[in-house]
């Protein structure tokens, strides 16, 4: 069960995320006006927020559930590849994104019970791995896509989750999760999780379309995407030094580095926008793997609330970047570090003292 936690977050990865870089080659194939490509990113991202609030309630075996809803994810991504038009194509990513759901929120609340003195460091590399699958994706799609054109690239693209779900079915091992409880108390947790994924994806929405103004060809973008191994190093880091320091400071650690990295992605050139956003990508997943600790070590419905507010955060940045796009790259950069400043202030509310079911001294303070 353990290691199917990790392969499924590969696989939810792939699926939610490898469009990315080809969002004007999408637009392109479906003859769509500029930024018309968004519902593709906002749907899927909807669609997991309404999982992840409600898929806690049913799910007491966990493993059966996200098999079945990864095969479910499968299939609704092949159909949206082979979508006649830019509008079922994003319904079909809406149901991909619904039946998807089922896989982060649930496995951090498991792993909460599978590694209850590591936690922290387990999701870190949950998270990690998930990152490792969204890079692989993006290179994939950009290369796939230029090679082979858009539905037989995505088909391909989608396939991994119609292997991986029938796995989980048929694992014999099985974690009951306690029935879940909902603490909107914990509303700076949630909201610290959506600035994360309103970042990460706000630039990684608007990155593609200014490696085009560069000159840069959708299979070039795709490859560019590479640096979201970035992530994995970074998520790997947030866990260990949450573990080490303490989660406040592990936190704060992380987003001092993404907000570098975002002053790096000010120069003008390819290699300081892809060197500057893979700084961003490290500080981002090493605050995110210490907030999806904290949320995990308080069980499923916690755990399911900061992934739908993660989404949300992902969201807006969905319905936000075709807006940002006609007032100039600057104001994505503004925007984005903007998000990082409130982060940081909801930093100490969010994630000190939480009371968990399974590791009651994840993220207290440590001592001077």
């Amino acid at each position: 069960m353990k290691y199917a936690l990790f392969a499924a977050g590969i696989v939810f990865s792939i699926s939610l995320y490898s469009i990315q870089p080809a969002l004007p080659a999408i637009e392109d194939h479906f003859g769509a006006p500029l930024g018309a490509a968004w519902i593709g990113m906002s749907l899927p991202i909807l669609g997991m927020v309404l999982g992840s609030l409600f898929y806690p309630l049913w799910a007491r075996d966990v493993g059966r559930f996200m098999g079945l809803a990864t095969i479910l994810g499968g299939v609704a991504g092949i159909a949206s590849a082979w979508a006649p038009d830019i509008m079922l194509w994003g319904l079909a990513r809406f149901a991909q994104g619904l039946a998807l759901a089922a896989i982060p929120g649930l496995a951090m609340a498991a792993m909460g019970a599978l590694f209850t003195a590591r936690v922290a460091t387990m999701v870190g590399i949950f998270t990690g791995l998930s990152a490792i699958g969204a890079a692989l994706g993006r290179m994939s799609a950009g290369i796939l896509i230029e090679a082979f054109g858009v539905p037989v690239a995505l088909t391909a693209i989608y396939l991994p989750a119609l292997l991986i779900g029938p796995v989980l079915l048929s694992i014999k091992a099985r974690v009951q999760l306690p029935k879940p409880t909902y603490q909107m108390r914990k509303w700076p947790l949630f909201m610290f999780g959506a600035t994360l994924l309103f970042v990460n994806l706000l630039l990684s929405n608007l990155l593609p379309y200014r490696l085009t103004e560069l000159g840069l060809s959708v299979g070039a973008i795709g490859g560019i995407f590479f640096v979201y191994l970035a992530a994995t190093i970074g998520s790997g880091s947030g866990g260990w030094l949450s573990d080490k320091i303490g989660t406040l400071h592990a936190a704060r650690v992380g987003i001092a580095i993404a907000a570098f990295g975002i002053l790096l992605m000010a120069y003008d050139s390819v290699l300081m926008l892809v060197l500057g956003f893979a700084v961003v990508l490290f500080g981002v997943f090493a605050t995110h793997a210490v907030g999806s600790g904290v949320a995990g070590s308080m069980g499923s419905g916690v755990a399911g609330t900061y992934v739908a507010a993660y989404y949300i955060g992902g969201g807006a940045a969905g319905v936000g970047y075709p807006v940002l796009l006609g007032h100039g790259y600057w104001a994505g950069l503004l925007v984005a570090g903007g998000a990082l400043a409130l982060a940081l202030a909801l930093g100490r509310r969010a994630l000190l003292a939480p009371e968990s079911q399974y590791a009651p001294n994840l993220a207290k303070e440590p001592k001077a």
